[in-house]
């Protein structure tokens, strides 16, 4: 495909106009596709030689067609080595996203250490929502708090959960079904969320929405099953097979 095409479909990804990508959203795109590029060439008609670059960059197949990088992906599942190196590098930078926006709801909403669980709205937080409150309002806040929450909640509903988004999108075209313990199925959720939180709400509605994205957060900080299956598979010596050689000697479910 053509970078316009790879263009087109990061736009589709973040769900805004391609005119409205920003130069910095530019830029990531064309380095993946000039990285896809370079290592089609590089492997030539080998698509092991392929897999285990993407393996170890899953960058390059975002720069791929979903085609092309769909047939990628299942070359990569056949391999319990690549495919435990290619979830680990692909969950990095989402993991870093993930923990970026957490810190960012932890000034909008109280957790109980002990649980782990939402209990409510951080005296901030509050002071941003209400039936009688509406969101034009949220950035005249003159306390410490308040402003801090507005920051946070601008950086929630603002380009970081949005890019955080579009590249688990990204990766969803490509085959990705899951993202730590959150499914693919649940980015509707957490973009609707996100939504929502641009709009007066009444505080009960406000931490219900923030709740939602802050399960889904944590749940994609939370390794799932196959990568803790995959580590005992290639990170224990002789594990799921021969020993000394973390191969599997019969066959394995990786999903």
């Amino acid at each position: 495909g053509t970078f316009e095409d790879y263009v087109m479909r990061v736009a589709k990804d973040k769900n805004i106009d391609p005119a409205k990508l920003t130069a910095a959203d530019i830029e990531k795109a064309k380095a993946s596709f000039d990285l896809a590029g370079k290592a089609a060439k590089e492997a030539g008609d080998n698509p092991t030689a392929l897999a285990e670059m993407a393996a170890e960059n899953p960058a390059i197949l975002q720069g791929l067609t979903p085609t092309v990088g769909g047939a990628i992906l299942a070359e990569i599942a056949k391999n319990p080595q690549y495919r435990a190196q290619y979830e680990i590098k692909r969950m990095e930078p989402i993991r870093a996203q993930a923990t970026a926006v957490k810190g960012a709801l932890e000034k909008l909403i109280v957790v109980d250490s002990a649980t782990g669980k939402a209990t409510g709205l951080t005296d901030g937080g509050a002071a941003l929502f209400g039936a009688w409150t509406p969101a034009w309002s949220r950035s005249f806040g003159l306390k410490d708090d308040t402003v801090n929450a507005n920051a946070a909640l601008q950086q929630i509903v603002g380009q970081q959960i949005v890019d955080m988004i579009g590249d688990m999108k990204a990766q969803s075209r490509t085959g990705a079904t899951g993202f730590g313990q959150m499914n693919a199925q649940e980015l509707n959720v957490l973009s609707a969320a996100a939504t929502q939180l641009k709009q007066r709400l009444t505080d009960p509605a406000a931490r219900g929405e923030l709740v939602k994205i802050y399960d889904r957060v944590n749940k994609i900080l939370q390794p799932s099953v196959m990568e803790t299956r995959l580590q005992e598979i290639v990170g224990k010596p002789g594990a799921g097979g021969a020993a000394g050689t973390g191969t599997p000697t019969g066959p394995i479910t990786l999903d």
